[in-house]
């Protein structure tokens, strides 16, 4: 078993068969688990997208989680109705659609699939308000409006006569945009059929997990949970079975953590040449 370690060992990445090494992490120590099994959709094409078993999926994830951990899990409306009927420790807590800015067509007889199904999934026994929920994630500019609808029959909460937002925060919605493969900047696309953006990933993280909470990810593919958990400070945990997948996310994170760092020493050199000045 193969493991490489990065960013003072916050970031770990283990070439290994998740269902063999999930035990060598400790019981209940993961805040959030970012999860996108295989679907089975690919097996012309490529070897390892094999039909995912959520049952035994269930018991890995039962064993890594906190009591009031969450997991994300990806998947097409087929495996995503699977799943619900499936697993009995955990329900849904909340969904997105994650929207892309392109898609590529599947078939002459179905359109071109620009959206992918995503769960948010808590324990059963687990409270909505106990889980963790950072929902201000987007930036804007900050606004002024006076209401003139204050009783809407759907909405819970009676608006005021004046609307301010302050600092310009925006609240996560349910159907988050980001880039698809195609529409990624030539740097941030890999080898990996189903790359994730760290753009998506990255607001994912910020909503469902703190600073000092521990990321798995199970199957960590092209290395983009990993990146996105170093990105946004947390330490994280992922394993990737297929050796050649397993050596480029290697890469990836190596380049990655090397550069921001390297950046990071050039502000700090800078500054202190800044205050010596002074």
């Amino acid at each position: 078993m193969e493991q490489t370690e990065y960013s003072d060992r916050r970031i770990k990445l283990v070439n290994a068969d998740w269902y063999k090494y999930y035990k060598h992490i400790t019981p209940g120590s993961c805040g959030l688990a970012i999860v996108d099994p295989n679907w089975g959709v690919l097996t012309e094409r490529v070897k390892w997208d094999t039909h995912c078993d959520l049952n035994h999926l269930e018991m890995t994830l039962d064993h890594i989680l906190s009591p009031n951990g969450q997991f994300v899990f990806f998947g097409n409306l087929r495996l995503i109705v699977e799943a619900l009927n499936t697993f009995k420790k955990f329900d849904l807590r909340t969904s997105h659609i994650w929207r892309k800015y392109t898609g590529m067509p599947i078939s002459r007889w179905q359109p071109i699939p620009t959206h992918e199904e995503i769960l948010i999934m808590k324990r059963v026994d687990s409270r909505v308000s106990d889980c963790i929920f950072n929902p201000k994630v987007g930036k804007g500019d900050p606004y002024k409006r006076v209401n003139t609808t204050f009783n809407v029959p759907t909405r819970r909460m009676k608006k005021g006569r004046i609307n301010e937002n302050k600092d310009g925060s925006r609240w996560i919605r349910s159907v988050i945009s980001a880039p698809s493969k195609p529409s990624m900047v030539a740097s941030e696309r890999t080898n990996h059929e189903t790359q994730k953006s760290t753009e998506l990933i990255q607001k994912i993280i910020s909503v469902y997990s703190d600073k000092d909470s521990l990321i798995v990810s199970p199957f960590v593919g092209s290395g983009t949970d990993l990146v996105s958990s170093f990105y946004q400070g947390r330490a994280a945990i992922g394993t990737e079975l297929d050796p050649p997948i397993y050596k480029e996310a290697c890469k990836r994170l190596q380049l990655t953590t090397v550069q921001i760092n390297l950046f990071q020493t050039t502000n700090t050199e800078s500054t202190l040449k800044q205050e010596i000045l002074l």
